[in-house]
């Protein structure tokens, strides 16, 4: 498992991940027995943050590059007029 080829999404997971870990610090220690914290929320949120910083951006998906030689040679013949 590589991780991401993408500053901008890794950079957004660890912010996803810090700011969920904030939000709940922030619940647990505000003196408040009212207020808990949301463990769904917080695991999802901590788990899309991970899924970002391994994420592959759109750049690095290869969508457009022919894989086998006979794509490349039809990527390169010219059109046909029919």
């Amino acid at each position: 498992m590589t991780l991401a080829t993408s500053k901008n999404l890794t950079v957004l997971g660890i912010v996803m991940i810090v700011q969920a870990l904030a939000l709940a610090a922030g619940a647990f220690f505000d003196g408040t027995p009212s207020t808990t914290v949301d463990f769904g929320v917080l695991i999802t949120s901590v788990m899309a943050g991970v899924g970002m910083i391994f994420a592959k951006g759109a750049q690095s998906t290869g969508g457009t590059v022919p894989e086998t030689p006979e794509a490349a040679a039809r990527v390169q013949a010219p059109p046909t007029q029919g």
